[in-house]
């Protein structure tokens, strides 16, 4: 009988990831993107409606001022359309105070790599440790915004910034379309969040709707998806009056911040 090569279950593993990789980097270079077609399908897809549209972007308070940007959900879109990466995320630490969650974003065809970590407390305002479900759930939010972060850190801002520019367009509208939608917006905000349009417009400090600019809208667009999605909270972004008015129930199970930031920088 011949002699058997005998190796660990470590170098095996190894050796087969290494092998994917490498026929992953092989068949991308087979199948190159192609910019153009990449850049029209991240527009098709972004606006197939508005409510996709609308949730490409995110807006968040934070002392005082508005923390603006681009989505998961338009990473997502972008991934998609971009091709030939592979991504991964997972939760690498979790010592009882914080959990760090990792993403890393691979361009096959360009053989580059990127690695984002993001980590979020798991403590509640008694500073008490989270319920093992939350601390999942923390972790899940966490591992979301490296992971965006990953991808828009991997293509360069020269794709899909100017496609931002116009996706925006396609939110907000003109002329009479741009104030259906803006009343429609206001509507929105106090039928699904029980926000009245004198509490929007005392915290953006303008005196009529008619002051609502394109810019305050996609603000107002990247609120709602924030309030939707937990991201933050009535009492975060117009203040605990309001908040109290509405009788939202703020947990003692969610961070101590008062959101979960699926969005969040």
């Amino acid at each position: 009988m011949e002699n058997l090569q005998i190796i660990n279950s470590t170098e095996a593993l190894e050796a087969i990831n290494r092998t994917e990789i490498d026929i992953s980097i092989s068949t991308a270079k087979r199948f190159p993107r192609e910019l153009e077609k990449s850049r029209d399908e991240i527009y098709k897809l972004a606006t197939a409606s508005r409510e996709t549209a609308e949730a490409c972007f995110y807006a968040l308070p934070r002392a005082g001022k508005t923390i603006e940007g681009p989505s998961v959900r338009l990473a997502e879109i972008i991934n998609y359309s971009w091709g030939n990466i592979n991504s991964a995320v997972r939760v690498v630490s979790n010592d009882g105070k914080k959990i760090v969650s990792q993403a890393v974003a691979h361009d096959l065809e360009r053989n580059n790599r990127v690695m984002k970590e993001v980590s979020r407390s798991i403590l509640n305002k008694q500073g008490q440790t989270f319920t093992s479900d939350m601390q999942i759930v923390t972790g899940n939010a966490a591992g979301a915004i490296a992971w965006r972060n990953a991808i828009f850190t991997l293509i360069p801002n020269a794709v899909w910034v100017d496609i931002q520019d116009r996706i925006q367009k396609f939110i907000v509208g003109d002329g009479k379309e741009m104030k259906k939608r803006r009343d429609a917006l206001l509507k929105k905000f106090e039928t699904d969040h029980g926000v009245k349009t004198e509490d929007i417009l005392k915290r953006l400090k303008l005196v009529s709707v008619d002051d609502i600019t394109d810019k305050i809208m996609i603000q107002l667009f990247g609120l709602d998806t924030a309030l939707r999605e937990g991201t933050t909270n009535v009492a975060d972004a117009f203040g605990a009056s309001v908040a109290k008015t509405n009788s939202q129930d703020l947990s003692d199970d969610t961070p101590e911040d008062g959101k979960l930031p699926l969005t969040d920088k």
